[in-house]
């Protein structure tokens, strides 16, 4: 099972249309982890690209935190989403722990789960993480 982190932005938008338009990455699913405080150019995208994989039958979820939005949590503990040294606390508590949550709940534990996400070229310290 491939699936894309489907983030609204720039580099996850070009390896879903690659996928779509031009050739097979074999993508199996499509997920969006709305912090419920993305841009409205975000959410447009995000709309736009829905349509497109239901018309290619790619099935496209959205998930959501159960308690909170990002908005919510920072100003609940008044702090900044991006704790020093570059963690992204909001990419990780708002995005990778409520797919990796859906898709503990989606998938049996046996299924081998492929993610693919959009790194830009100049983050590479962010790619070693993963």
């Amino acid at each position: 099972m491939r699936i894309l982190s489907f983030g609204g932005g720039v580099d996850s938008s070009a390896i879903l249309l690659t996928h779509l338009m031009v050739e097979d990455l074999g993508i199996d699913q499509v997920v969006f982890a709305d912090t419920g405080a993305e841009s409205k150019g975000t959410y447009n995208n995000v709309a736009f690209f829905q349509q497109l994989c239901s018309n290619q039958n790619l099935p496209f979820t959205i998930v959501k935190h159960k308690h909170e939005t990002i908005t919510e949590w920072v100003t609940k503990n008044g702090t900044v989403p991006v704790m020093a040294g570059g963690n992204h606390v909001c990419s990780k508590r708002f995005k990778g722990d409520v797919i990796a949550e859906w898709v503990s709940s989606s998938f049996s534990a046996d299924t081998k789960i492929t993610y693919l996400i959009g790194i830009e070229a100049d983050e590479m310290g962010r790619k070693q993480r993963f």
